[in-house]
């Protein structure tokens, strides 16, 4: 519907994407910088080869491709017909389709206006479409055009706002089904203004992020306020709910990539581990972090401003695994909790999951272990509220190199990674002092 589709459309993902454009955009001078810098790339639709094959190179290199199946901006807020591109790109890479509705775009920048509005924009996310299970050498032009037609449906319902409701939702019987209409309260109102308030600032925060990513200062500027913020917690900490570290100088290195592993007994452990990284050993930590948070307003700035990224727990989360190699590689700190969720503390440990060990011997880089105690204790599960003056203890323990047998070599099966986790965790329970009185 507009020209600012693709940037609806990257705030909904918060992901980078590489969008397919037409040729024309490339044109005029201010256009062509906007959409370079945007990732865009050519489309030549006299000649497509070499777009084609760019879009399949980023594909098989993980990336995001962004297509508009229309092939045009519509007037109106009728759905055109869908070329087939889209699916055909799909079937020869076997990856999924990830469909999404823009509803509202037009009356903020309407086709062939110059002048952007203040407009309320929705972007709507439908689930995968795969197409794992065809081959796209077997099938016919109407077999490709069928599933294009159903992609059209999909992301039709979406618009309309029906996707996944079942029929008989659909339809109304009697005027009486018709719900009524709420009456005004000042109270939802100004909760609804709150709202508003936190998720503007939000975006605003956001935006300046990936403005600072784009001109390659952001890391400087994260760094900043994550060692302004250690040392707040810290001195906030002395008073209110104390901490120590043990055996950190002795056991933790001062630079260079590692994973770091410990136990998790509370949402506490992730404040408190960066802020004990930022203090003592003045290095900010990456963390692995329930893609929820990044769904909270204010919450998603914060954690994304102090060096977490996303992770979609109960599933094998691929693109968070890449973006953990790529820190690893860079020199950076990875911290992850094998039990994946808390546990319920005095000293009981979960499972340990095979994740850090496998990211371990891919990376090639070794394992800082850290035995946490009390934590729990300062913040229960489910609470509300920290409990003060309880104490917690941050205690190092000798590196872990027992997968680097495996560095450079064939990734060992499940049973053999379920083993070095089984020894890590071991390790971990050690660190913890629960048994001791006086630690």
């Amino acid at each position: 519907n507009s020209h600012l589709d693709p940037f609806f459309c990257g705030a909904a993902m918060h992901r980078h994407i590489h969008w397919m454009s037409k040729l024309d955009n490339f044109k005029t001078p201010i256009v062509r910088t906007l959409f370079t810098n945007l990732s865009a790339f050519k489309l030549d639709r006299d000649n497509p080869t070499i777009g084609w094959q760019y879009a399949k190179d980023l594909l098989s290199e993980g990336e995001i491709v962004g297509i508009f199946p229309e092939g045009t901006r519509s007037h109106d807020e009728k759905l055109g017909e869908f070329k087939t591109g889209a699916v055909r790109l799909a079937l020869e890479m076997k990856c999924p389709i990830v469909p999404m509705a823009i509803i509202g775009s037009q009356n903020a920048l309407p086709k062939g206006n110059l002048m952007m509005k203040p407009t309320q924009v929705i972007a709507r996310v439908g689930e995968p479409i795969y197409y794992d299970n065809y081959d796209v050498n077997k099938m016919s032009y109407e077999d490709i055009r069928r599933l294009t037609n159903e992609l059209r449906t999909v992301i039709y319902e979406l618009k309309h706002g029906v996707y996944g409701k079942p029929e008989e939702e659909l339809s109304i019987g009697s005027p009486e089904d018709v719900a009524e209409k709420p009456k005004f309260s000042l109270k939802r109102y100004g909760k609804d203004v709150f709202k508003g308030i936190l998720q503007l600032i939000d975006d605003s925060w956001y935006a300046l992020i990936r403005s600072l990513e784009e001109m390659k200062i952001d890391w400087k500027f994260k760094e900043t306020i994550y060692m302004f913020s250690a040392q707040v917690v810290n001195r906030w900490s002395d008073i209110m709910a104390p901490y120590r570290v043990i055996d950190w100088d002795k056991n933790i290195p001062d630079e260079g990539a590692y994973i770091l592993c410990t136990n998790h007994n509370s949402e506490w452990d992730v404040i408190m581990l960066a802020t004990a990284f930022g203090v003592h050993k003045k290095r900010p930590i990456w963390q692995m972090s329930k893609q929820s948070l990044f769904q909270i307003p204010v919450v998603n700035a914060w954690v994304r401003t102090h060096f977490a990224f996303p992770l979609r727990r109960g599933a094998h989360d691929v693109d968070s695994f890449k973006y953990a190699r790529y820190l690893l590689n860079k020199g950076q700190i990875v911290t992850i909790y094998p039990e994946g969720t808390t546990n319920t503390g005095q000293g009981v440990l979960l499972e340990g999951h095979t994740g850090a060990m496998r990211l371990a011997i891919e990376a090639q880089v070794p394992i800082v272990l850290v035995g946490v105690t009390g934590t729990e204790n300062t913040y229960p599960k489910h609470a509300k509220n920290l409990n003060f003056y309880k104490g917690n203890i941050f205690k190092a323990g000798p590196v872990f190199l027992e997968h680097k047998k495996y560095w450079g070599k064939p990734m060992p099966d499940y049973d053999e990674l379920k083993r070095l986790t089984d020894n890590m965790m071991a390790r971990i329970k050690e660190l913890m002092l629960y048994d001791t009185p006086d630690a």
